[in-house]
């Protein structure tokens, strides 16, 4: 690993450390954490009165914002860096059935919520990581087991606007105190004459009350691409407190042409621990290291380690 891209990382370290020893910078992100917090309520309050067409002063909304920054090095790519944002605006005065999300396309294959993406660290040009979704979805039909609902929206992909509509479909298959296997999927016509579909299943274990063992595998598909992308991940999650968690996970990649003809793609082994910051709820650091293994670097073993902050605003 190069030492002028590890100095860069390290240098977070003492900045994390001093920022949680400074009670005036602590008083100060705590006003501005509360300032945006209101003004993220308060208008999403304004959208939620305005579609229902409900004119009462309540305030209802569960809106929130996520904004995150994460930088790391590799020994075989440099330093890579990674800012992500992502809204989620609930409407409980639309019958509790409608949500508004901006988010990063690559966030359909999270597997257990916000800044926790499984997928390979980004190390290359990807135009997918500027690829965003702005959607309204509503909500859903079925029964305990079954769900199905429709969205529409905008794919920003860096300066093209491609709008779309789709139809997003859950099943559980099994949900208990011990285990949840849940399919999802997630079809969009684009305007554009695309059609993409996302099939995933997610296994779930709870081993002990701290301890959660799972599985989750995506396929994704487009009429635009003979190539078929199949993700899988297993994790070992070990809880420490509401805020504080420990994960170890494994990832691999494949693909399919035309449904055939498998080729085996990328791996990767990682680590990382999660914790809240300056011992507020709202502000939290991320450290992984991991190796990684890749078909176009004829599988040489890469070495790496990404720092990563990020807050949420809102109710």
């Amino acid at each position: 690993m190069k030492k002028s891209n590890l100095f860069k990382v390290l240098i977070f370290i003492p900045l994390l450390t001093y920022a949680q020893e400074d009670s005036s910078m602590s008083s100060l992100l705590d006003k501005y954490h509360q300032i945006i917090s209101y003004w993220v309520i308060d208008g999403s309050d304004s959208i939620d009165r305005y579609l229902s067409g409900t004119k009462d002063k309540k305030r209802l909304s569960k809106t929130k914002i996520n904004l995150s920054y994460e930088i790391g090095t590799y020994n075989t790519g440099g330093l890579v860096n990674n800012f992500d944002f992502g809204i989620s605006l609930s409407l409980p005065r639309f019958k509790n059935k409608a949500k508004i999300t901006l988010e990063k396309v690559n966030r359909d294959k999270s597997l257990f919520g916000n800044n926790r993406e499984a997928v390979l660290s980004k190390k290359d040009d990807d135009t997918s990581l500027d690829s965003y979704n702005l959607a309204l979805k509503y909500s859903q039909w079925g029964g305990k087991k079954s769900k199905i609902g429709l969205t529409g929206g905008i794919r920003f992909n860096k300066l093209i606007v491609e709008p779309y509509l789709g139809v997003i479909a859950g099943y559980s298959i099994k949900s208990n105190n011990k285990e949840n296997i849940n399919l999802k999927n997630i079809l969009r016509f684009y305007l554009a004459g695309e059609i993409k579909d996302s099939l995933s299943a997610q296994y779930l274990y709870n081993y002990s009350s701290d301890l959660l063992l799972g599985w989750r595998g995506n396929i994704d598909y487009s009429n635009k691409s003979d190539e078929q992308t199949f993700i899988s991940e297993f994790i070992c999650h070990k809880y420490v407190n509401e805020y504080k968690f420990f994960r170890f996970g494994f990832i691999s990649t494949a693909s399919l042409t035309n449904f055939k003809h498998f080729r085996k793609g990328d791996f990767e082994i990682y680590s990382k621990i999660h914790n809240k910051m300056m011992d507020k709820k709202w502000l939290y650091y991320e450290v992984t290291p991991s190796l990684d293994w890749k078909r176009k670097d004829n599988y040489k073993t890469s070495v790496g380690i990404k720092f990563k902050i990020g807050a949420s605003f809102g109710g």
